[in-house]
């Protein structure tokens, strides 16, 4: 009597729990169909955007990063303009600053060195009220880059003032990561230098490494040789002190001379502007004023002395030049010389003798140029400027888009 009053009991059950199944199945599809537009959305980066780049014209490597950038971000259809609210903002104050910059790095190495570790609060807050109109302009974009940390704080301080909610992203120059106080940046683009990858509370970090410029042909010895009227048979030298200058070109020049092997010695020098050539001692020596031919003479260089600017060395790496370091400027500099030389990518010369002892060694040793090239294919980091752009736009689109759907 009570079998079949149980017998429909029980299947109705059944019929609840294919339902709920159903139900809960088709929910899900529709949650994974949402996020499949939302993905698909950030994926395609939703629309071009107006990407703002800051920088600043102190030294050559500032300019060059963000010149990379541009040219990564127009290449995927996005609007860039080239912000320099330094020199926008007050000229004269600006050039003042470039003079007492250089004279602290020339005469208070130790100075510099202390305040380029961090840049003081108060500093930034005044600052931004002497030039509160170029920084809420350059602000005024769907993204904002800053390659400089100053002008990086200098942004954030504009966004906190104004209320901006435009995604802002530090890249990095230099090996090191710079300080910050204001947690107004949205991401870090820093070199992989083997540290933690962001914490819960700040903001994330990148590791694509600092731009660089794409390889797209290679430039053999012989050919730059040929094509600048140098002798190929001959071991070719690079010195390279771009930036402001303040190298020592005569010291590096005259212990280069000491050397027996007859060889091709190439300067490159960031304020001379015109061209010098002179044959000493089996020694064809040429200075050259700032050229965009650096890529072309780093592939055909058997060895470089460089004073470790962070734009040189990840160019450098880039296309395996071994490196000799010699004079770092203070501060980011010595960071920079520091990291490669603990990743035994390069040589830091601490005195002109050791820096013409290890030039002689790799002209008259291949092997050693090879182990060297060996070292900086480890840590360089190829089409690093498309990286840093690809992931700057779908991180400031997703994080725009989620912040829109939170604010509903």
């Amino acid at each position: 009597m009570y079998l079949p009053v149980f017998s429909v009991i029980f299947l109705f059950y059944i019929i609840s729990k294919v339902l709920y199944r159903v139900n809960r199945l088709s929910l899900n599809n529709a949650c994974l169909r949402n996020d499949a537009h939302i993905l698909g959305q950030i994926s395609r980066g939703v629309q071009p955007m107006r990407i703002h780049i800051w920088t600043a014209s102190y030294g050559h490597g500032y300019h060059k990063a963000a010149l990379l950038l541009g040219k990564a971000a127009q290449a995927q259809q996005h609007e860039v303009i080239i912000c320099k609210p330094l020199e926008q903002g007050h000229t004269v104050m600006h050039k003042l600053n470039k003079k007492l910059c250089s004279g602290l790095l020339s005469f208070a190495p130790g100075i510099w060195r202390k305040y380029s570790k961090q840049i003081p609060p108060v500093f930034i807050k005044k600052l931004y009220h002497v030039l509160q109109k170029p920084v809420q302009d350059g602000i005024g974009a769907d993204l904002v880059l800053s390659v400089h940390p100053l002008l990086t704080s200098l942004a954030a301080e504009g966004k906190k003032r104004s209320a901006s909610p435009v995604p802002l992203y530090h890249v990095a120059t230099d090996y090191w990561q710079a300080p910050f106080l204001n947690l107004s940046v949205h991401g870090f683009f820093l070199p992989d230098l083997n540290e933690k990858k962001g914490t819960s509370t700040g903001p994330p970090i990148f590791p694509t490494g600092i731009p660089t410029q794409k390889i797209t042909k290679r430039y053999t010895k012989k050919e730059c040789c040929l094509e600048n009227g140098w002798n190929p048979s001959k071991p070719l030298i690079l010195v390279d002190g771009r930036g402001e200058g303040i190298f020592s070109y005569r010291k590096v020049v005259k212990e280069l001379k000491k050397i027996p092997t007859a060889s091709t010695i190439v300067v490159v020098s960031g304020t001379r502007p015109w061209k010098k050539s002179k044959h000493v001692y089996g020694k064809d020596i040429h200075v050259l004023p700032l050229t965009d031919r650096f890529s072309d003479f780093l592939q055909a260089a058997d060895v470089m002395v460089t004073k470790a600017g962070g734009m040189t060395l990840a160019e450098a790496a880039t296309h395996e030049t071994p490196m000799i370091l010699f004079a770092p400027l203070a501060g980011r500099q010595e960071q920079n010389a520091s990291y490669f030389a603990k990743q035994n990518a390069a040589f830091w010369a601490f005195t002109s003798k050791s820096m013409r002892e290890k030039v002689k060694e790799y002209i008259r040793c291949p092997l050693e140029r090879e182990r060297a090239k060996r070292r900086l294919r480890r840590i360089k980091q190829p089409e690093s400027a498309e990286q840093i752009i690809t992931i700057a736009v779908h991180h400031a689109s997703r994080t725009m888009l989620y912040s829109k759907i939170n604010s509903k």
